[in-house]
């Protein structure tokens, strides 16, 4: 949700970290505070952000790329040197504009039909970036619990989903197996 007056300035410009420009000139402002660092913070509630609309009609339904995430009980203070956080549940934060990818203004009627909807192009957009499979000992990033940390490649599964270790330093960590392929990423 964000406040009625900048719906048409997000359809313009996309989502916007505070500090970055318009397309008109004008400079995004810190509305609601920093308090996990500056970034654009979202929730994954659409009931849980609605009082940040102030009383707007709708919110934006996004895509997004978290990136590197910081991990769990990560302090305040060092999450600024992660691509993306969840320090609450809820909320995430995301460092740059590149990262989000507005594709619905929805509201409570409508939410569940248009989260099925932005499934399906995020399944679309996945099957056309399929990446190689990742070779054995390959280090990469795997995503658990949805955060995502350093992992290596133990063995792969002719449905393309692979066993992981666990990098350091959560190497004492069980393997994990049969992560799918969009629950892996290069480094």
């Amino acid at each position: 949700w964000t406040r009625e007056e900048n719906i048409q300035k997000i359809i313009q410009n996309s989502l916007r970290v505070p500090g970055e420009a318009n397309a008109d000139g004008s400079s995004v402002k810190v509305v609601n505070g920093e308090a996990y660092g500056r970034g654009i913070y979202a929730a994954t509630d659409l009931a849980f952000g609605k009082h940040f609309g102030c009383g707007a009609p709708c919110a934006f339904l996004c895509l997004a790329i978290s990136g590197a995430r910081a991990p769990p009980g990560t302090a305040s203070s060092r999450l600024v040197s992660f691509d993306s956080a969840a320090p609450v549940d809820r909320v995430r934060i995301y460092r740059t504009s590149a990262q989000l990818l507005p594709l619905f203004a929805t509201n409570e009627a409508y939410d569940s039909q248009l989260r099925a909807n932005a499934e399906r192009v995020s399944d679309f957009l996945r099957k056309q970036m399929r990446v190689p499979e990742p070779g054995i000992g390959e280090v990469l990033y795997a995503e658990e619990a949805g955060n995502w940390y350093k992992a290596v490649v133990a063995s792969c599964h002719s449905d393309g989903s692979c066993d992981v270790s666990w990098a350091a330093p959560y190497e004492s960590w069980p393997n994990a197996k049969r992560i799918p392929q969009h629950r892996l990423r290069k480094i």
